[in-house]
């Protein structure tokens, strides 16, 4: 009986402990800041900088005179976007792509909180800085959720979400299922409270065999979707964002 009670004692130590590293750990199981990878350059591209009233959002503005839509990028979370200046600008569209804080050039420290707040702040400075052009917010894998939110929030006029989910929460919840996650975590994004906002005909494009981002739980937000454009490509979550079928299906839709 004393040793049970030892063996019982010690596994609840164990699991203290392992949910303590889970909470002190989860910055960096989210967010993986990345240096800047290059300076793209070219008469199409520009360099940009932002002041959200906090922080200098630093990156590039991709095609400044075309005519079509405006597009907003948000990568993942360990997506430096200097190397998407080259697939955007064949888009016909103009393209502004900024590193979230912490990332590239860009100051401060990543949050979930504070990277709702800056896309927001950024969507409505390019609806005055381009006005009269309709808005495309396009996210991937953690962006995602950062460019649904930033959606809902500005009426965006298109979406395009790449391995979407509907709340960090329940990703962690599906990894950690012995956890109690709703109550470690500090940074999560939610999409399925939102997913009524969104405009119909959003754009989804998800892997088959997704390990990062689930990919049931892609298909269970596009269940929440008002007549959603579904795009599903046969391979893992990390691919170049230019790989057929994604990039094709993408610039349909942008450049519709």
């Amino acid at each position: 009986m004393e040793m049970l009670i030892r063996l019982l004692v010690v596994a609840g130590l164990a699991y203290v402990a392992f949910c303590a590293l889970l909470f002190f750990l989860q910055d960096r199981m989210i967010f993986f800041p990345r240096p800047l990878d290059g300076r793209p350059s070219g008469p199409n591209v520009e360099p940009l900088e932002v002041h959200t009233g906090e922080v200098w959002l630093r990156g590039w503005v991709v095609n400044p005179r075309a005519s079509g839509v405006v597009v907003v990028y948000f990568g993942g979370n360990a997506e430096e976007v200097s190397h998407l200046a080259a697939p955007f600008g064949r888009l016909d569209a103009t393209t502004i792509l900024l590193n979230y804080r912490g990332f590239g050039e860009s100051e401060g420290t990543p949050s979930a909180a504070a990277l709702l707040t800056d896309a927001t702040f950024v969507a409505r400075w390019v609806r005055e800085r381009f006005a009269g052009r309709e808005l495309a917010l396009v996210g991937r894998s953690l962006g995602s959720g950062i460019a649904a939110r930033a959606a809902a929030e500005t009426g965006a006029e298109r979406l395009v979400l790449v391995s979407p989910y509907r709340s960090i929460a329940q990703i962690a919840s599906s990894r950690f299922p012995f956890v109690p996650v709703r109550w470690l975590l500090r940074h999560n994004i939610d999409l399925a409270e939102i997913a009524g906002k969104l405009p119909p005909g959003v754009l989804v494009i998800h892997a088959l065999d997704d390990r990062v981002v689930p990919t049931a739980e892609s298909q269970a937000l596009v269940g929440l979707l008002r007549e959603p454009q579904i795009v599903i490509w046969n391979g893992p979550h990390n691919v170049q964002l230019d790989l057929p079928p994604i990039w094709p299906a993408m610039r349909a839709y942008l450049e519709r």
